[in-house]
């Protein structure tokens, strides 16, 4: 088995306010972390029906919230990676999905955020609908 559950994100800045870095860390966190930590353990695992990938995104990657575009962004990179990967290994006994939690204020939240606790609220308010 194995759980693709390292994750990040930073900021809530618009596009128009945006840090190269802080997008760069979400993509290459939430994407290419998927992608490449999936590529190393396939091996292992076509040989092995009855094993299962798991991906842990978000609703992010579902529904889109003010200040969240790259973060959203990212995550619907690794849902579009999830349904893409169970096509791929179809026949193969692997199986393939995805764990998508809503928005929870955690001290998680708050140190990615930057943000106040009113701004918080609002974005976990607009995720969760």
């Amino acid at each position: 088995m194995l759980i693709n559950n390292a994750g990040g994100a930073k900021g809530l800045e618009t596009v128009a306010e945006g840090k190269d870095e802080d997008w760069e860390f979400m993509m290459q966190t939430n994407v290419l972390g998927v992608l490449r930590v999936t590529r190393a353990c396939l091996p292992l695992m076509t040989g092995n029906p009855g094993s299962s990938i798991i991906n842990v995104g978000s609703i992010a990657g579902r529904v889109a919230y003010e200040g969240g575009s790259a973060y959203c962004a990212a995550k619907a990179g690794e849902l579009q990676i999830t349904k893409a990967l169970r096509l791929e290994l179809s026949g193969t006994g692997v199986r393939v999905c995805t764990v998508d939690p809503g928005m929870a204020e955690t001290e998680f939240s708050v140190v990615r955020s930057k943000a106040t606790r009113p701004r918080r609220r609002k974005s976990m308010k607009a995720s969760n609908r």
